[in-house]
């Protein structure tokens, strides 16, 4: 309260089972017209259908001395499809001139969700007497197209080579979310939060880069400008969010190659992050009546600076430090309601945040036949954001942290057929939104074996063995003090066995599709 006084205690406990099918597909056809002309098709398809979480809520209500007050169970069911279907295309035309190329890109991607949650609570007094019940259903669809268009030149310029290239995309979002089939009563569910988003974002864009080589030098210098216009509409609350802005990207890469052990290098980008469109729904997915998460249309793009200074020796030691202006970085933010006793994770731009640090990578064979990889990460960072729940004042969270990664890879027969691996995961802490995690500790232990001319492989693998890979996540400024731990099941032994049929050593031309636009969706 406003004296800084606990007046009320929530301690919620949730068992969530998840069952997913995915079903992935991948078309891919090569041809070549001649020596100078060729064509890719690329298709991934996705059917994640028949989706079930399954969730149970038991939440205990303590007053400010630590007596129970109430109680009240939740079960929270969710059914959801997924379908996401992706169409690549491309044209690569050699030029007359010894390594110039002309390439063409067309790409479609159109996802399709349908999510259907119910959602029951039964409260009890102190002494376990039923007060009341409250449950409602939730009804929600999406449909994203994504639409790019690309053209590339590349050519040589004397001892360097210039690249330049236009592209656009194109996407449309159309969100409806409806909540229905209401029994008992609430406080802060109602039909009116049942809402439809349309969001169209137009983004224009055109690159140039050169590169020049020299005996001891190398440098990259390249310039992108993107020109973006959105527009994001909730018929419900009538209003229009709309984003008209030209911005302009510059990158440099230097490399000096001292001698053949060392090697020193400086990088600088300009980057943006667009929040993904899920997140610009301004929808609320509960998890209970009292918890729930939201979006935010007012979302904009987060621009930042990054610097990296490296050094490499013998390439097997390697420094990198590095500092990061992130600028209005996008996060999920959690807040309380003390009035209305309610928890709300918001997605909000930051107003500003920095991080910078020293990375070190070491990569050797030790001795036969042991291989080791180690990555140490000593980094700062910090977050300030406006506290909506508290009078909306600026606050800012940080953290001195840092990440451990070592591994060890051992042959251990002379042929090379029977391997194994230990590795050590640590992290001390780091933010995430408005939280501080608390440290993480992860071991484990895999043995490999192939069979057969290498026809076969038989592996075990020991994850979390320590079962030390569960942090705990707090929140506590001001007038807000909650946390959360995940326990997600992190320690466990898997064990596979794989055999190949048929010529395996043939290598195919499988790929992926890699679009910035496609990595903003974010699917159930």
């Amino acid at each position: 309260d406003d004296t800084n006084s606990v007046f009320s205690i929530w301690d919620t406990n949730n068992e969530e089972v998840k069952k997913t099918m995915v079903h992935n597909g991948t078309f891919i056809l090569d041809y070549d017209f001649d020596n100078k002309n060729s064509l890719n098709f690329t298709s991934n398809l996705s059917f994640n259908p028949n989706q079930e979480w399954d969730s149970r809520l038991n939440t205990d209500i303590r007053n400010g001395q630590n007596q129970i007050d109430s109680t009240f169970v939740t079960d929270n069911l969710i059914g959801a499809d997924n379908t996401n279907l992706a169409f690549d295309l491309s044209y690569i035309k050699k030029l007359n001139k010894e390594g110039s190329q002309l390439s063409f890109n067309g790409h479609f991607t159109n996802f399709d969700g349908q999510f259907l949650q119910r959602i029951d609570s039964r409260y009890f007094d102190a002494n376990e007497s039923f007060i009341r019940d409250f449950g409602f259903t939730t009804d929600a669809d999406q449909n994203i197209k994504i639409f790019t268009g690309q053209v590339d030149f590349a050519t040589p310029l004397g001892s360097a080579s210039f690249e330049s290239g236009l592209k656009y995309s194109s996407i449309d979002s159309e969100n409806s979310i409806d909540y229905l089939n209401f029994s008992g009563s609430s406080d802060v569910v109602d039909t009116s939060l049942s809402d439809d988003f349309l969001y169209d974002e137009k983004v224009y864009a055109g690159y140039l880069s050169v590169v020049k080589n020299w005996e001891k030098w190398s440098m990259k210098l390249g310039l992108r400008g993107e020109l973006t216009d959105s527009q994001g509409t909730s018929l419900t609350l009538n209003q229009t969010n709309t984003q008209d802005f030209f911005e302009v990207f510059p990158s440099l890469y230097l490399l000096y190659t001292a001698s053949e052990k060392h090697s020193f290098s400086l990088d600088y980008g300009r980057k943006v992050d667009r929040p993904r469109y899920n997140d610009l729904n301004p929808f609320r997915n509960f998890i209970n009546e009292n918890d729930f998460e939201q979006g935010n249309q007012g979302l904009i793009p987060s621009f930042s600076n990054n610097f990296n200074l490296n050094y490499t020796y013998n390439s097997e030691f390697f420094v990198d430090a590095y500092y990061r202006n992130n600028g209005r970085i996008i996060g999920d933010y959690v807040f309380q309601d003390n009035t209305n006793l309610t928890l709300r994770e918001l997605k909000q731009n930051a107003t500003e945040s920095v991080s910078y640090g020293l990375d070190l990578t070491f990569s050797k064979g030790i001795v036969d036949p042991w291989y080791v990889y180690a990555y140490t990460s000593l980094f700062y960072e910090d977050n300030t954001f406006l506290a909506e729940e508290s009078g909306n004042q600026e606050f800012t969270v940080d953290v001195d942290g840092i990440y451990v990664y070592l591994a060890n890879y051992l042959t251990l027969s002379k042929d090379g057929t029977f391997s194994g691996e230990l590795a050590l995961t640590y992290f001390s802490n780091f933010i995430f939104g408005s939280y501080i995690s608390d440290e993480q500790l992860n071991l484990t232990l895999g043995l490999r074996k192939s069979l057969w001319d290498n026809k076969a492989v038989i592996s075990i693998a020991a994850e979390d063995i320590l079962e030390k890979y569960v942090p705990t996540y707090t929140s506590q400024y001001l007038n807000q003090d909650n946390f959360y731990r995940r326990r997600p099941e992190t320690q466990f032994i898997r064990v596979g066995f794989t055999y190949n049929f048929g010529n395996f050593r043939l290598q195919d031309n499988e790929r992926g599709i890699d679009k910035k636009e496609r990595e903003r969706l974010e699917e159930q």
